[in-house]
């Protein structure tokens, strides 16, 4: 489906070559930005090198000691006010020191930094997932392709539809080619990627952030786990071998998961030195509490070495979501960008300080500076798992870091726990008739037959003030929304 429909321009883009991208003027951010309170200061501004309001920032260091920063849904200005804002799914910065310059796309503001050539607004779009320099000295973004056969933007109907994956030259950043990933599937790898001396390591989660029913909410089948494959170290190109009960197979449908939630568990992850590091808004959308995982291989076992409960912008009428280990230590602290936004979109386009990332970093114990150098242990890594029994969910609680004798083991699951594997690459998939408490209580607050309004004016690529605010007429008149996704 989504290869189909991106195919066409992905031809063209090889026939008549990659739209330049140009950097716009710096944008001194008055400083050192290197710490998380200088980073949240100037992401939380109003105008962050020409950006007023985005989601789910990610940072990637790249060879020559720049740091590339992107992002999803982003809205262009210099204010406080979103409403008149020029709009795109993904936009990205360039940082040097205190100098951030943003790349604009062909086109200019409005269009997305990636994929705009092959975008139908509102049908098919692209989100950046995570990057990493390849074997080949290009950086290597993967992507995620989503499309609405409603013609809605992100809202009911909205899923993700397959994998891609994007190479730009450096230190340039001029995309040189874009093709399906090798695994193209609805499954996401790509999703978070980190690396050792042997191998790269793909995240996969489903992101199936509205279910086949067109709720808002999360796909029970596949939400609540995140997955790992690995290829050799920097070849992106390759074929995946996934992590099962028994070690890697190149079989799609063998892979288990080595996190899951009661909800849903979209993992970021870093490697400092020999400690594997990975944040996850437990819950995302409907979650309170940010959880850091610890591990001594990329597949686990992971442990849960950290919680704790960030406050939201504006208390119960707004969320956070999407929380993402930067690439960088800040001393022996971990730096964690997540995202926020209020609960009705509206309220975040009168006060756009309500849609921009948060930084912070917090310890994390294992984690230190001084271990940088250290190397994993790759025996780890390759070795078959003793089979562990699945370890019930901890309770909700402002706890802080977990004392080493109270440490949570989350092991692979076991073959007679696995859940129920959906291949996302076939039409039917099998759906589970019981839904979770938590998500239908929340669900029949929100109700079933949310209307869509906020979340197409927030995916729109706003060409015009009165078509925004003809949508916030809507809003206004009774629509609620969640989350804008």
């Amino acid at each position: 489906m989504g290869v189909t429909a991106l195919a066409m321009g992905a031809t063209m883009l090889a026939m008549v070559g990659a739209p330049t991208v140009q950097a716009a003027d710096c944008a001194p951010a008055g400083g050192d930005v290197t710490g998380a309170d200088s980073l949240a200061w100037f992401f939380g501004s109003d105008d962050a090198a020409g950006i007023a309001g985005a989601d789910y920032a990610h940072a990637v260091e790249l060879p020559d000691g720049r740091t590339l920063w992107y992002f999803q849904d982003v809205f262009f200005g210099a204010d406080n006010d979103l409403s008149g804002d020029d709009f795109a799914h993904n936009a990205a910065l360039v940082q040097d020191g205190d100098c951030f310059e943003r790349l604009v796309a062909a086109g200019g503001d409005g269009n997305s930094w990636i994929g705009s050539w092959v975008e139908t607004d509102l049908q098919n779009w692209l989100w950046p997932l995570d990057a990493e320099v390849g074997a080949d000295g290009h950086l290597w973004l993967f992507l995620a392709e989503v499309q609405n056969p409603n013609g809605s933007g992100a809202a009911r109907g909205a899923l993700p539809v397959g994998t891609w994956v994007a190479r730009y030259s450096l230190p340039d950043l001029q995309l040189v080619g874009m093709e399906p990933a090798p695994d193209s599937s609805r499954s996401l790898f790509g999703y978070s990627v980190v690396s050792d001396d042997e191998y790269s390591y793909l995240y996969g989660h489903c992101y199936r952030q509205f279910d086949q029913a067109g709720v808002i909410g999360f796909d029970p089948d596949c939400s609540p786990h995140s997955y790992v494959a690995r290829v050799p170290v920097g070849e992106f190109d390759q074929a995946l071998e996934y992590w099962t009960s028994a070690g890697w197979s190149d079989d799609r449908s063998d892979r288990l998961p080595v996190l899951s939630s009661e909800l849903s568990m979209p993992m970021s992850v870093q490697r400092f030195g020999d400690v594997y590091v990975a944040a996850s808004d437990e819950g995302d959308w409907f979650g309170d509490d940010v959880v850091v995982y610890t591990a001594p291989a990329p597949q686990g076992p992971w442990t849960e070495s950290l919680r704790y409960t960030p406050e939201t912008k504006c208390g119960d009428a707004c969320n956070n979501y999407g929380a993402f280990v930067l690439p960088e230590l800040q001393g022996d602290q971990v730096v964690i960008a997540q995202s926020n936004n209020a609960t009705d979109m509206t309220e975040a386009f009168a006060n756009a300080s309500l849609y921009r990332s948060s930084v912070r970093a917090v310890e994390v114990p294992g984690v230190s500076s001084a271990n940088l150098t250290r190397a994993p242990d790759m025996e780890l890594a390759r070795a078959e798992p003793e089979p562990q029994p699945q370890v019930a969910a901890a309770p909700d609680s402002t706890v802080a870091t977990v004392m080493p004798s109270e440490e949570i083991a989350v092991a692979s699951v076991a073959p007679e726990l696995r859940p129920t594997t959906i291949d996302l690459d076939v039409g039917a998939e099998v759906r589970g008739q019981a839904r979770l408490a938590g998500l239908a209580a929340l669900l029949v607050l929100v109700g079933t037959s949310t209307p869509l309004a906020a979340m197409t004016l927030l995916r729109a690529r706003g060409r015009s003030r009165g078509r925004r605010l003809r949508a916030l007429g809507r809003v206004r008149a009774g629509d609620h929304r969640l989350h804008h996704a």
